[in-house]
């Protein structure tokens, strides 16, 4: 019993060392070099929140091959603003028949705590395509008029 006690012990270290590792890939992506200072961010393509989630609800090949692996400036309304294991995030609304959000991932808090649910927010950030929401990582909150 206790060495059975000891392989779930080893087993459950192992999931969580590779959840750890795994969670810290994740967040890199988009380097300082590409990206400069907020303000003079570059993206590839400008879209809004529903019409991202429109286009992977209706195709996500097509919607992979347009907007997947590209810098995105993606404005939409918030709908919440929350923290996960090692980094924080928003998530944009779709319109009111869809149950995908685009959740946009940010290494830091820099002004998040400041947003609103219902508040109109422009993010950029490198897509990742759709696992449930659509992801972006390495994300920027633009500055807010």
């Amino acid at each position: 019993m206790k060495r059975l006690l000891h392989y779930v012990s080893l087993l459950t270290l192992c999931l969580f060392i590779f959840l750890a590792f795994a969670s810290n890939q994740e967040n890199e992506g988009i380097s300082d070099e590409k990206t400069g200072k907020v303000e003079n961010a570059n993206f590839d393509l400008a879209v809004s929140s529903i019409e991202l989630i429109r286009k992977y609800d209706e195709n996500e090949l097509a919607a992979d091959r347009e907007y997947k692996d590209k810098i995105l400036e993606v404005t939409g309304t918030l709908e919440k603003v929350d923290r996960g294991i090692g980094n924080y995030y928003l998530i944009l609304e779709g319109d009111k028949y869809s149950y995908t959000g685009v959740q946009c991932f940010f290494d830091k808090e820099n002004g998040l705590a400041d947003l609103k649910a219902g508040q109109e927010v422009t993010v950029i950030g490198y897509c990742n395509g759709i696992v449930l929401n659509i992801h972006l990582k390495d994300c920027i909150l633009k500055k807010q008029a």
